[in-house]
């Protein structure tokens, strides 16, 4: 065989190696730079989600501790329409007293009259305090949920 030809045959295979271990380099780097990228947005995105879960936690958290303080500002409300309740109860039996000496139809309906204010009293301050409670699980609910 020629010399030649055997020189040109062992150049032309080591180019070619060579083409081929540098394209093998390009193409793995190019793939770890891929990767690279891919791995940076997975931690971007983790980074998003929490913050998202911590800022919906905070709401909740808020929205809690704004339901407490509504929940005993209307326990107090209705402690206060209690107490004004029975004043006006006590009066009423004071009125009572004052009245049955000297008429005995008007102190039974005197009477009367005050044990249903005493009822309609009872019964819709009991539903008024119901009423604010439900309110304020609502307004809790509201602020609570993701914006």
């Amino acid at each position: 065989m020629n010399l030649q030809i055997i020189i040109a045959a062992v150049i032309a295979a080591v180019i070619a190696a060579s083409s081929f271990i540098g394209g093998w380099t390009i193409q793995s780097w190019r793939y770890g730079a891929k990767e690279t990228a891919r791995a940076q947005q997975i931690l971007v995105d983790q980074r998003l989600s929490a913050a998202t879960a911590i800022r919906r936690s905070d709401n909740v958290i808020e929205a809690q501790s704004a339901a407490a303080v509504r929940a005993v500002d209307l326990r107090r409300a209705a402690d206060g329409s209690r107490a004004a309740l029975v004043g006006l109860h006590d009066a009423a039996a004071s009125a009572l007293r004052a009245a049955s000496a000297s008429q005995a139809a008007c102190l039974e309906r005197a009477t009367a009259l005050s044990e249903l204010l005493g009822t309609v009293a009872t019964a819709g301050g009991d539903l008024a305090e119901k009423a604010d409670r439900h309110a304020n699980d609502v307004r809790t609910l509201s602020e609570a949920w993701p914006k």
